[in-house]
Parts: C-alpha cells; structure tokens; sequence
C-alpha cells in the first residue's frame, strides 16, 4: 500500500502523525454477480508506514469468486474518510473441496 498526494507521488510523512493513521481494505464482489460478499478478513492488518509505503499479508476473503480491493482511511487528520482506487480483479477463489478433487484427477 501507497500513500500518495494528488499528483500520484509517495507521501513518505504519512503514517508518522502523532496518531498514526491505518489503511482499511474493502473487498467488492466481482463475480458471481448475486453472490456472497462477507467483509475482508484482517482488512486492516497492515505493518508500520515507512516512506510512505506499507505491507500486509495476512488478508483473506471467506468465500468463493472474483473481487477488486479499495483501500480507504475512515478519518484522515479529522478531514473525512478518504477511498483510494480499487485494485484490478483478485482472484477467483474456489471452495477447498473442488481444488482437491481437481488436483487428485
């Protein structure tokens, strides 16, 4: 995850307030259309912002198809929440039992 200014450049002061300001990701079903679209599971568990940049790993999505993820930040500095820009398509997860039956064929 990037922290940018409007003109797109890395803001390497963000994350150093004197509250440190967290990243929230959203998931946003894709496909199938009338799915299941539980939350994101762990969707703020990213580590410390150094110049502007910070990692997560431990994200998961409990069910089955495509998502895009749209990174947001519920009040930044008191200025309102801020949504960043979806992520292309991630995924297609399939259920656990039919990638074994899969690999076993």
């Amino acid at each position: 995850m990037t922290a940018t200014n409007f003109s797109g450049a890395a803001t390497p002061n963000y994350g150093r307030e004197v509250a440190p300001q967290g990243v929230t990701l959203g998931a946003n079903l894709v496909l199938p259309a009338a799915g299941n679209a539980p939350a994101l599971n762990n969707a703020a568990a990213f580590g410390s912002f150094t110049g502007g940049v910070a990692t997560g790993t431990t994200f998961n999505w409990p069910e089955v198809g495509i998502v895009t993820l749209t990174p947001g930040v519920a009040s930044y500095l008191g200025s309102g929440s801020v949504t960043g820009t979806p992520s292309g398509n991630v995924g297609r997860f399939i259920p656990i039992r039919s990638a074994r039956r899969s690999i076993r064929r």
